[in-house]
């Protein structure tokens, strides 16, 4: 037995990392942190964290615990050693993206990813801050159609849906969502980041009539940048013949939490 035992310790140890042996081929240790900070921290908090490789395939995916009022730790070992790429976001990306179901409004998406080095033993990065992945779009009708705002629909119809993890890039598919003006004749739509035309506003009485705006031609002449880290949002008045766009650049709303200091 005790000669069982000897042969034992033997393997286990040669099976670990020593001192004296090539520790390149040894697994890095990352401590990567997701830190709230002031001015960094906006109204929709992270949720996720996911580890990809560089061709997408993603090996790990983390619950952002309670990052109302604190920072989150976490840890990963990286064998081989190699770049990976970290992902945080507000909603978790199911087989590669984040997407509505059929007639949903597309969420509102934070994301931010990064890729980190991960060749040495001990690997610390970090990550503080989001990109906000959607537009806000507000359609406001005109003074004289105003009045039949309650007998009106809006909707969007594109041909981007989502967004791709890890990349964050606009994914392919059929983004359709409708809804109501209020007495005002306000409505607010949320839109998907878009990768190139097709994207249409219609504004229609059910069983009357109804008007289509080439709304990705409005944007780009109001100089929108789909390609922009942090997507802005945008405001638009119709008149149910004609057309006219506003590029509307908002503030950041920071959480605060009484008592709390980050």
């Amino acid at each position: 037995m005790k000669k069982l035992a000897c042969i034992f310790l033997t393997l286990a140890v040669c099976a670990s990392c020593s001192v004296k042996e090539d520790r390149d081929a040894c697994p890095s240790f990352l401590r990567l942190t997701v830190t709230r900070q002031a001015g960094n921290v906006y109204q929709d908090g992270l949720a996720w964290c996911g580890m990809y490789d560089g061709d997408g395939t993603r090996w790990a995916v983390s619950p952002l615990t309670r990052m109302d009022v604190r920072d989150t730790l976490l840890r990963y070992a990286v064998s081989p050693r190699r770049t990976v790429r970290a992902v945080v976001s507000s909603s978790e990306a199911v087989s590669g993206r984040v997407e509505p179901q059929t007639g949903e409004e597309f969420p509102k998406l934070y994301a931010y990813g990064k890729d980190v080095v991960c060749l040495d033993e001990l690997v610390n990065d970090i990550i503080y801050q989001q990109d906000k992945q959607y537009c806000n779009l507000t359609v406001q009708l005109s003074e004289v159609a105003v009045p039949l705002a309650p007998e009106l629909v809006v909707s969007v119809d594109a041909p981007y849906s989502g967004t791709l993890f890890p990349s964050l890039e606009p994914c392919t598919g059929h983004y359709l969502y409708r809804t109501v003006f209020d007495a005002s004749g306000r409505a607010s739509l949320r839109l998907p980041r878009q990768g190139g035309e097709g994207l249409r506003l219609m504004v229609q009485k059910p069983d009357a009539f109804s008007s289509g705006y080439d709304l990705y031609e409005e944007m780009r002449r109001a100089h929108y940048d789909w390609a922009s880290p942090s997507l802005s949002d945008f405001e638009i008045t119709v008149s149910l013949n004609s057309v006219e766009g506003d590029l509307v650049v908002e503030d950041w709303t920071i959480v605060d939490i009484p008592g709390k200091e980050f």
